[in-house]
């Protein structure tokens, strides 16, 4: 008998999905945890049958399977068509579709450090480019990303920011950038530019830990308001989110409002837990797994920074 497992990124999710030969005995049985998986083998019973066995991970792993059984069983996986396939060696196949089949996944991803974040400084749609350390985040996530994950679409915000962020994750993944300025952060208007000590001690009318949520509604001159800019982002997500096919990857560099107004509307947050109970750092990616239902599945993971 020689048996060989490799795993492999991939995010196929498959169901249980019994067989029975005559030639091997009992039935095969390949089991998937509901989304993420690993394989246990146990060998063997008195009539030679062997169990696949799914367990769930804390981790996002699809399976490459090739084993041979007494010369009798073979498996391999055909990802062009999401499935896994098992046979005999008189090419007896068998073939266990996937569950997840039709799930798309959305990354979404904020951009660099600018001087601006150094120096808490509300930057709103101000031209501001990355700094010298942000640049190195964006080569980081550009890495992991393309480690990770198979990308179908870049979409970003067109703010300098944001598409310098995206340009390396483009270039690594030799995927087109589109830009689109419903991803933008919110226009403060003639507060931009302003400390957040500034903004919010000097205009308490924006603070929603003072006024909850009047602040929301609350319009800066030249600028809008929360509200406003939580339906703008909400439409660029649920258009993405409708365009996509299935099984598709889009990866979209955005600033920390719009992340936040979109995990707290899958979250089914109020805006001032949405805003003031959730963290999104420089370069952190956000995955969404899209399906019956939007599932958040990481939020703010930054491991690819933190060496």
């Amino acid at each position: 008998m020689e048996l060989t497992t490799q795993l492999v990124f991939r995010n196929s999710v498959f169901k249980r999905w019994p067989a029975v030969d005559e030639d091997v005995g009992h039935a095969l049985a390949v089991c998937f945890a509901e989304s993420l998986v690993f394989v246990d083998i146990d060998l063997f019973d008195s009539d030679r049958a062997v169990d696949l066995v799914g367990d769930r991970l804390d981790c996002c792993f699809g399976l490459f399977a090739e084993m041979t059984l007494l010369a009798r069983v073979q498996f391999h996986t055909d990802w062009a068509a999401h499935r896994l396939v098992f046979g005999t060696r008189d090419s007896k196949r068998y073939d266990c579709p996937p569950t997840g089949c039709g799930m798309s996944t959305i990354l979404l991803v904020r951009h660099g450090e600018t001087e601006w974040n150094r120096e808490r400084r509300v930057q709103g749609w101000a031209p501001i480019a990355l700094s010298e350390r942000g640049h190195s985040q964006a080569q980081a996530l550009a890495s992991r990303v393309v480690e990770s994950y198979s990308v179908d679409r870049l979409i970003s915000s067109d703010l300098r920011r944001t598409v310098e962020t995206a340009r390396p994750i483009a270039r690594a993944v030799d995927c087109e950038l589109t830009t689109d300025r419903r991803w933008r952060e919110r226009d403060f208007g003639v507060l931009q530019g302003l400390s957040y000590g500034e903004l919010f001690l000097g205009h308490p009318e924006f603070t929603l830990s003072e006024v909850g949520y009047r602040a929301a509604e609350a319009t800066p001159e030249g600028g809008e308001s929360l509200i406003d800019q939580r339906e703008r982002v909400l439409a660029a997500f649920t258009e993405l989110q409708e365009a996509l096919l299935s099984d598709e990857t889009a990866v979209v560099v955005t600033h920390g409002g719009p992340l936040y107004l979109v995990v707290g509307w899958i979250r089914g947050l109020d805006i001032e837990a949405t805003i003031l109970d959730q963290t999104q750092d420089n370069c952190g990616i956000t995955e969404i797994a899209v399906d019956d239902k939007l599932t958040v599945r990481r939020e703010n993971d930054r491991s690819h920074l933190d060496g």
